[in-house]
């Protein structure tokens, strides 16, 4: 009897222990037999070795997780569609980023998606297009010209600016070499203005002058 109450309590101190392991499992794993959400999918050309269960993070958050990988051929392309599950409330804007990028150390992969605002939500099963990254290398390439091209510009604006000094130096020595002549200029614009100013005082004061001078 004494052999079967041992067992008995090591059997409970077992099963105990069993439910406590998985408690705590479930607990930090933050997994639920069941819990709300929706799906959506993302089509990319390429996904850079991200596997079924990644994680999918909304701005840094974890939203929930990549729950298939399927392939579809259109026409010449291959296409490799996302099933993935999000957790109930979650707005993803229909403009919303969606990429292939590496967490940590490791090199885990995961699906990150970037939106500024969420005023307008997707429904369940919508079809967001993704950046892989063949479309990263292809973005980069326009960058690159883009920047090469803004290169070429500031280098013909500096060329200008460095013209438009030059005419610069050229005008100041103009105006060092004739300064009197533009200074007699100017105090005979000055002596034309004031004699005109006096002759329309004069005329305002007597206007019977303008007939005077008119009929001689």
């Amino acid at each position: 009897m004494q052999i079967k109450s041992n067992e008995i309590k090591i059997g409970i101190m077992v099963v105990a222990c069993l439910i406590g392991f998985i408690f705590i499992t479930l607990r930090v794993g933050t997994f639920s037999f069941y819990q709300p959400g929706y799906h959506f999918f993302v089509e990319m050309k390429d996904i850079s070795g991200l596997e079924k269960k990644a994680p999918v993070k909304l701005n840094g958050v974890d939203i929930g997780k990549v729950d298939a990988i399927t392939i579809k051929y259109d026409q010449a392309d291959t296409i490799l569609v996302l099933d993935i599950w999000s957790k109930a409330g979650v707005r993803i804007s229909p403009e919303a980023a969606v990429s292939v990028r590496t967490l940590g150390l490791m090199g885990e992969k995961y699906v990150a998606i970037h939106q500024a605002s969420a005023t307008k939500a997707i429904q369940p099963n919508t079809v967001l297009r993704g950046y892989g990254v063949s479309d990263m290398d292809d973005l980069l390439k326009q960058g690159k010209v883009i920047t090469d091209q803004i290169n070429v510009l500031l280098t013909d604006i500096r060329s200008l600016t460095n013209d438009l000094r030059s005419v610069a130096g050229n005008v100041d020595g103009i105006l060092v070499d004739n300064r009197q002549n533009i200074h007699n200029i100017a105090v005979n614009l000055e002596g034309i203005t004031r004699n005109f100013d006096e002759l329309s005082l004069e005329l305002k004061k007597n206007p019977w002058r303008l007939l005077y001078k008119s009929s001689r």
